[in-house]
Parts: C-alpha cells; sequence; structure tokens
C-alpha cells in the first residue's frame, strides 16, 4: 500500500489532495473445513478432507488492485477510484474477476458537508449448477452491472 499527499501540511484543511494504491494477494486455495467437537464422526473428517481436496484444485491465489484519489479546489474536492479483483479459479477458461469505478463530487462549507458519487460495478463468474465425474461439467457464464448514486449530506453542530 502507498499513498502520496499533494502539498502535505499539517492542516489538512490546505491539502490540495492525495493518491493511494494497494495490491492484496487472496489465497482462495487455503479456505478449508473442519470437523469440530472432541470426538468428530470420521465420516464427517472424511467428507471435509475430500471438500478441501477439491478447493485446493479449484482454486487459486488472486491479485486484486485499487488504485483512487482526490484533488481540492475548496471547498470543492473531485475523487475517482477504481479496482480489480482477479479470479480465484485454476482453469482459466473459467473466466471471473470484478471491476470497480467511482467517481465522485465533495463540497465542504464551515459547518455543511455534501458528497456525490457514482460508483459502477462490473462482475464476471461462472456457475456449476451440478458437478459430472464421468463427463465434461458445463457451466453458466454469469456477467451482470451495478451502478449506484449516493448522496450524503452532513451539518456540523
Amino acid at each position: 500500500m502507498g499513498a502520496y499527499v499533494f502539498q502535505e501540511v499539517q492542516d489538512v484543511r490546505l491539502q490540495k489532495g492525495f493518491i493511494s494504491a494497494d495490491i492484496e494477494f487472496v489465497n482462495y486455495r487455503g479456505a478449508r473445513f473442519y470437523a469440530h467437537g472432541e470426538n468428530p464422526d470420521q465420516s464427517a473428517v472424511d467428507y471435509y478432507h475430500l471438500m478441501n481436496d477439491v478447493i485446493k484444485s479449484y482454486y487459486q491465489g488472486a491479485l486484486n488492485f485499487r488504485l483512487g484519489g482526490e484533488l481540492k479546489f475548496s471547498p470543492l474536492a473531485i475523487r475517482v477510484g477504481g479496482a480489480y479483483y482477479g479470479g480465484p479459479y485454476v482453469d482459466h477458461n473459467l473466466k471471473a474477476n470484478r471491476i470497480l469505478a467511482a467517481a465522485g463530487l465533495g463540497y465542504r462549507g464551515h459547518s455543511l458537508f455534501i458528497d456525490l458519487a457514482y460508483g459502477q460495478t462490473l462482475n464476471k463468474d461462472v456457475s456449476f449448477p451440478y458437478r459430472l465425474y464421468d463427463k465434461a461439467n458445463t457451466f453458466a457464464e454469469l456477467k451482470n452491472q451495478r451502478a449506484n448514486v449516493l448522496l450524503t449530506v452532513g451539518i456540523k453542530l
């Protein structure tokens, strides 16, 4: 993770903006199921062991990236940001990821603040309605998108 503040001064009201970024690794294949209790049933232990083997064979680690920033033109501010979340599947035919993008405007007065933001999310994933062990599996490709508009108003007393 890293960040840079433009015109960094002690009084944040005088700063001109910032940019920040981070990279994250997520180990999806590290998820595990366990049978709990003092003497767990051996069939449950065996079942969870098989499930954990399936997780290790289907999933992999993925990188996520996030970038954002703000520029201040007192009393207004402009904000933009984005993120990319990588796919968790070992099989590269299974296309999956998530992309987020957002932009907004802000106003800061003596006792009032108003923020208006627009965000867009694009998802791509797959779904297996069932698994076949003796034939090739068929999956559905899922693609959806969502947009949000957010307005925040606050008064400082």
